[in-house]
């Protein structure tokens, strides 16, 4: 694979954000004032169950982010060795779990949204069992990392690795 670059540019990139919060708001927020060309914020329910508070949804859309409700992420979809998309699949509101309507598969085809880049901010559970088994530094089930996010692996940054939220 290519080597990551120094920087992060997002001038004049199809930037779609995955994830339902306030971090995914924020990464959606902050794609469009770096200049992307375009920011979608995917999420697999519906906007009004969104853990992001609705001020920063509505001051996502308001500064020109699309956010897209009821699309489960799929796979990344790759063109000669380069995200070209994510594909989705459309979503319905199915029962009451854990006081939100849970998501259930649309009776409809994939679809495939295309992007240059895709930022992916969900709260998750981190299995870092995989990560230590490949050498990288794990302290009681984080990752261990500089100040500035660098992902370590035996005391030593990892270049172009970071880690964040959850992680």
């Amino acid at each position: 694979p290519a080597p990551l670059p120094k920087e992060l540019v997002l001038a004049g990139k199809r930037v779609l954000v995955v994830g339902g919060g306030n971090v995914a708001m924020d990464a959606t927020r902050t794609s469009k004032r770096l200049g992307a060309a375009s920011v979608t914020c995917v999420y697999r329910r519906r906007i009004v169950d969104m853990t992001a508070l609705p001020e920063e949804v509505a001051g996502a859309q308001a500064e020109g982010c699309e956010v897209l409700q009821l699309m489960a992420p799929v796979k990344v979809a790759v063109k000669d060795g380069a995200v070209a998309g994510l594909v989705v699949k459309p979503q319905i509101s199915g029962a009451i779990k854990g006081g939100r309507p849970a998501p259930v598969n649309a009776d409809v085809p994939e679809e495939t949204i295309p992007c240059d880049i895709i930022i992916v901010a969900i709260g998750q559970d981190i299995d870092s069992k995989a990560f230590a088994a490949d050498g990288v530094d794990v302290k009681r089930g984080a990752l261990v990392a500089s100040g500035a996010g660098e992902v370590k692996a035996g005391g030593e940054k990892l270049a172009g690795v970071f880690t964040g939220g959850d992680c």
